[in-house]
């Protein structure tokens, strides 16, 4: 799939995709469930290194392909309710980052050049600003040193909407 991608985005003249979606499917529930690589983060791992392999297809350190962007960093597909972004409650938290953080590690292994955040949070933690998610576990512990960008708007939507929303109001 990262070959035909690639083939595809040359084509047209682009050189950098957002691509692929990497985060498990927690919750059938969640609408971006049919945009994930499934809910097994052993195979997730091993789909997202072939991917991004196949879409940079880097040779002689050089990207041939097009420059992949692993998202939505972490936690999109375990938010509760399965809600788009919404706030993934999480009790064991190096429980919930060894098994969601899978498929960015698989796509670290083939030099994917960059991440994008989510729109959801962690423990209402907006996902965009968390520094102990994107500095201390996707750069020092998944070994990530490309560049992080946040989904599209998400900076001001989150300062301006007071994110994480849900369809449910938790506000005073």
């Amino acid at each position: 799939m990262g070959f035909w991608t690639k083939e595809g985005v040359k084509k047209v003249g682009f050189n950098y995709v957002f691509a692929p979606t990497v985060a498990l499917s927690h919750n059938p529930q969640w609408g971006r469930f049919y945009e994930t690589m499934g809910q097994d983060e052993n195979w997730v791992e091993k789909y997202s290194q072939a991917f991004v392999r196949g879409l940079q297809d880097v040779r002689n350190d050089k990207i041939n392909g097009a420059l992949g962007t692993a998202k939505h960093y972490i936690g999109d597909g375990a938010t509760l309710y399965g809600c788009n972004m919404g706030n993934a409650n999480v009790l064991r938290f190096k429980s919930f980052l060894s098994r969601n953080s899978r498929g960015y590690v698989g796509a670290v292994k083939s030099n994917v050049g960059s991440v994008m955040s989510s729109y959801s949070a962690v423990n209402w933690v907006p996902n965009a600003v968390n520094g102990e998610l994107l500095l201390n576990n996707l750069r020092e512990t998944v070994g990530f040193n490309g560049f992080v960008i946040s989904d599209y708007d998400d900076l001001d939507r989150m300062f301006n909407t007071l994110m994480p929303r849900t369809f449910m109001n938790f506000t005073a």
